[in-house]
């Protein structure tokens, strides 16, 4: 099973900063960890090729899950473009529909 990670030390190049790593053949052992002294803990996946943190923002996210068709709708939502049904302008933001027609509303207004 893959997940995605964020490398412990990063390097500043997001395309090998933002990886996924597989959890069975990878990791060696998990432990708790803080990015910063002044953060929550996070696991921390530690690997033969080096040690990586579990995703904790949205921005994170939005960096990995890119290349996955998500995209970022506001600074709170991100959102699978390939399960939307359709998109109805509201006069502060957007709705959008998914294929199974739940919703969520975002602040981005869409055409």
């Amino acid at each position: 099973m893959k997940i995605p990670v964020v490398r412990s030390i990063t390097t500043g190049d997001q395309d090998k900063d933002f990886v996924e790593i597989d959890l069975v053949k990878d990791v060696k052992f998990i432990s708790k960890s803080k990015k910063t002294n002044n953060s929550a803990d996070v696991l921390e996946y530690h690997t033969s090729f080096g040690s990586f943190y579990s995703l904790t923002t949205l921005h994170e996210a939005k960096l990995s899950y890119l290349k996955y068709g998500f995209q970022s709708f506001d600074s709170s939502t991100l959102v699978n473009v390939s399960k939307i049904k359709e998109t109805i302008p509201l006069d502060k933001g957007t709705k959008i529909v998914f294929t199974d027609n739940s919703y969520e509303t975002v602040r981005k207004k869409l055409k």
